[in-house]
């Protein structure tokens, strides 16, 4: 009788959070961007990466469906994009940011340069900390590329440009490569800051 009870027990358990499952998945597909967004934004602040999760993917799903059907939406898939890539990174989980990084960059060149060079350098980092410097060379050189273009070379994001790549020929032990990068980038940024240089990281 007893084993019967646990069994029972067990069964309306399993079946309340099966149900609860339900409520709170169709809960998310009812939101509209904007909720789902800020839903995003209020686990992500508080730390709660894995609460944040559905939200966000329910929200690269709509914005991507969107953004396809009408490129005037580029901004909720961008955003949409970022938002999931920080979480996915907070989660460790590298190759599935990766890949949204690689469409930020895809979506973003030619339609929103500080957005493309942002990409660039967020999937930069990515490799650098994940052991993969060498790919992560040419998009440091394509970022500094692009800020010089834009901002010219005696602006600050130019400068920090050209650190990000400092710091990886660093890494690599090409310092005869490093150097010059750095230099050029502490005479902008003492130019542009003053005492303050000392104490900026790179990216």
């Amino acid at each position: 009788m007893k084993l019967t009870i646990f069994i029972l027990q067990q069964y309306f358990m399993r079946f309340s959070i099966t149900i609860l499952t339900l409520i709170v998945s169709t809960s998310i597909a009812a939101q509209s961007w904007e909720e789902l967004n800020k839903k995003v934004t209020e686990y992500y602040d508080a730390g709660n990466y894995e609460e944040a999760l559905p939200y966000a993917e329910k929200a690269l799903n709509l914005s991507k469906e969107e953004f396809i059907n009408n490129h005037v939406t580029y901004y909720n898939y961008a955003v949409s994009l970022y938002n999931l890539e920080n979480i996915y990174v907070a989660l460790e989980r590298n190759i599935e940011a990766e890949k949204l990084y690689k469409e930020s960059i895809r979506i973003s060149k030619g339609v929103n340069d500080h957005d493309y060079w942002n990409s660039l350098i967020n999937l930069g980092v990515l490799y650098e900390n994940t052991g993969r410097n060498i790919e992560a060379e040419p998009l440091y050189i394509e970022s500094i590329k692009v800020r010089k273009e834009l901002l010219g070379s005696f602006h600050i994001n130019y400068a920090s440009a050209l650190y990000n790549l400092a710091w990886l020929y660093d890494d690599l032990g090409r310092y005869e490569e490093a150097e010059p990068l750095y230099l050029e980038s502490i005479d902008i940024k003492k130019e542009q800051l003053g005492e303050k240089i000392l104490t900026m990281p790179p990216h």
